[in-house]
């Protein structure tokens, strides 16, 4: 889905089941009306949207003294380091902000974020986009038993790198739990973000916080909300309710996620909105949020592939410099056999006398200038090795330069010491392989100017005049 959409276009929000006013934010009275600010988070974290370009945002919705921000994520990937980072400015600006999160979908990067928000609203629908049997695009519209919030932890190569992920993952979703919620909700999250990051457990949603004695974890449940192990059949539990979230790898369904009481369940509309949040009116600010995201974004992706540049333009030079260096030895040779005057060519040289000497024969004239020529033309080459050569290593130098002084994106850090790397020693090859060009282009340069003379005045071998 475009990043520039309307924010307000893509909410689903009504009013048909549950909705409170503001569900676990503290001593909150309501206001006539809610004037937001949207924040996309669509697609890969990290990449689409950017700490900055979020923070960008967040200072507009306050510099204009916005009410709050309306956060709507659609996002199932991305380095986690990039969610933590955004959802660390969400949690702060709870302090002065409301915070609302409108999830569509969202999964391991994203899942901080989505647990920075003081308020949770799930979309009973959303619309994916595809490819069809014939490669065009195609449009599916998910209902409230898609998976709204899913683990999805980075792929890794063993089990303990995946477990060290999902553990960093349940940490960051505990920590980013903004302090204006109240403690049933702290309590009820904290134990949803356990049940996330554990594919043995499930969720248990119980009327009160006396839990049966099968569950499974830290004390008895809170809020509501506890853990017990994944098992199949499912065992009966009372009043309680099991929520199979070990089934969706770890996750949990639209319809599922409202049952445990965090969240809202609802569809399309400003009006349906206002009555979820317990205001008279919504009004968005525009699509300011949405373009500062996307242009933070641009910029970041725009840095990275000018990086990427720079580091190819690097080695171009590099490459450009070795294979020239490489091929000076066999030029060298080439000019110096392409001497007119070797005796391999006399034979197509021949010669008459006249005016007491021995010179070119009228028809050997032809063959004599493009000896010359092609000996000329060898000789250029020596020179133009060598300047090329200065060229090119003069401008990896440069380049190498200006890279090593600049501040990289973190997902470049590795890419770009490697580059410096790389590039230190082949510069040194290089160099040590052009030494002693310079006095081979000085023999270039006499031999160019001797068969200029000749190919002007062919030599002459002057006889001694007879009696």
């Amino acid at each position: 889905m475009p990043r520039f959409v309307l924010i307000v276009h893509l909410l689903a929000l009504t009013a048909s089941v549950g909705l409170a006013t503001r569900p676990g934010i503290a001593g909150e009275s309501l206001l006539d009306d809610f004037r937001f600010l949207g924040i996309p988070v669509v697609g890969t974290v990290g990449a689409d949207q950017t700490a900055e370009g979020v923070g960008q945002a967040l200072a507009l919705a306050r510099a204009e003294g916005l009410d709050g921000v309306v956060i709507e994520i659609d996002a199932r990937s991305g380095d986690l380091d990039d969610g933590v980072a955004i959802a660390g400015l969400i949690t702060a600006a709870a302090e002065d902000l409301r915070t609302v999160a409108v999830v569509r979908r969202a999964g391991g990067a994203a899942l901080p974020i989505v647990f920075a928000c003081e308020e949770w609203i799930v979309l009973e629908e959303t619309t994916v986009e595809g490819r069809d049997e014939r490669g065009g695009r195609s449009r599916t519209t998910l209902g409230s038993d898609r998976t709204a919030l899913q683990a999805l932890p980075a792929r890794a190569n063993d089990l303990d790198a995946l477990e060290a992920t999902l553990a960093a993952t349940r940490s960051a979703c505990r920590r980013m739990i903004p302090g204006t919620v109240t403690e049933p909700v702290r309590r009820g999250r904290q134990t949803l973000a356990e049940a996330l990051a554990d594919p043995t457990r499930n969720l248990l949603v119980a009327d009160t916080s006396e839990l049966p004695d099968a569950t499974d974890g830290p004390g008895p449940g809170v809020a509501g909300l506890g853990l017990v192990p994944a098992v199949r059949p499912i065992p009966p539990m009372g009043d309680a309710t099991i929520v199979p979230t070990a089934d969706l790898g770890p996750g949990i369904t639209a319809r599922q996620w409202r049952r445990t009481g965090l969240a809202t369940l609802a569809a399309t509309g400003l009006d349906p909105l206002a009555e979820a949040l317990g205001v008279v009116a919504c009004e968005s600010f525009g699509d300011m949020g949405a373009a500062l995201v996307a242009s933070n974004a641009d910029d970041r992706a725009s840095a990275r592939a000018s990086l990427g540049s720079r580091i190819d333009s690097l080695f171009s030079a590099l490459d450009g410099a070795g294979t020239l260096a490489q091929g000076m030895a066999w030029t060298v040779a080439r000019a110096r056999l392409s001497d007119p005057s070797d005796r391999r060519r006399a034979g197509r040289l021949p010669m008459v006398h006249a005016d007491g000497a021995w010179r070119l024969a009228p028809e050997s004239t032809p063959f004599w200038t493009r000896f010359c020529d092609d000996s000329i033309r060898r000789w250029s080459g020596v020179i133009e090795i060598a300047d090329t050569v200065d060229e090119l290593l003069d401008r990896a130098a440069t380049i190498r330069g200006e890279l090593a002084a600049v501040e990289p994106d973190p997902a470049d850090v590795e890419r770009l010491a490697e580059a410096l790397s790389i590039s230190a020693t082949r510069l040194e090859s290089i160099r040590e392989a052009r030494m002693g060009f310079d006095a081979l282009a000085e023999e270039a340069g006499k031999a160019i100017t001797l068969l200029e003379q000749w190919r002007e005045v062919p030599p002459v071998l002057p006889t001694e005049a007879s009696n």
